[in-house]
């Protein structure tokens, strides 16, 4: 069986732990993980960046300590899991097939190329997401940036929580 890793977005984990969102991202989060948990063929990755952004974020929220911030991410590097139930793999940033001569320069201009070749540009944040994907040969985002974001991106292909049944269907083809 072929597993198909999809790579988890910033904003996954907000919408998780943060259910004060007016649009009901929360529980479209929780539906949606639901769903992608009976998938054995479906791994669910991230990477540690991801955690630095999700501590950015939320201590902007109105009711999330930083406190609570750091204690939510250290439960999810230590276990893995989003809410203890949802099980994810970390990937680094460095590239996969040149680990061993791959340095935090190389990283950077790979970032500074990704930026330059961007059609629209989509931030900083967004554009490091990218070069993580693409130093482990991913190609597959969950992301509520659909639109304006990651959509724009060559060879990387955007999945909004709410088209989950879509990409299940196409990849269990």
């Amino acid at each position: 069986m072929k597993v198909t890793p999809l790579y988890l977005d910033t904003c996954i984990f907000v919408a998780y732990y943060y259910d004060k969102d007016s649009r009901n991202k929360h529980q479209r989060i929780i539906d949606c993980l639901e769903k992608l948990k009976s998938h054995k063929n479906i791994q669910l990755v991230t990477s540690d960046f991801t955690f630095t952004e999700f501590l950015r974020i939320v201590k902007k929220l109105k009711g999330f300590s930083m406190k609570k911030g750091y204690k939510i991410v250290n439960e999810l590097t230590r276990l893995n899991k989003i809410g203890k139930k949802y099980q994810f793999k970390m990937v680094e940033g460095e590239d996969i097939e040149n680990a061993k001569e791959y340095t935090l320069n190389d990283f950077f201009v790979s970032l500074q190329e990704e930026i330059l070749n961007q059609k629209k540009e989509i931030g900083i944040p967004d554009s490091i997401h990218i070069v993580v994907m693409r130093n482990n040969k991913l190609k597959n985002i969950l992301t509520f940036d659909t639109n304006n974001g990651f959509n724009n991106i060559k060879k990387i292909n955007a999945i909004n929580p709410n088209d989950i049944d879509d990409f299940i269907t196409k990849i269990s083809k």
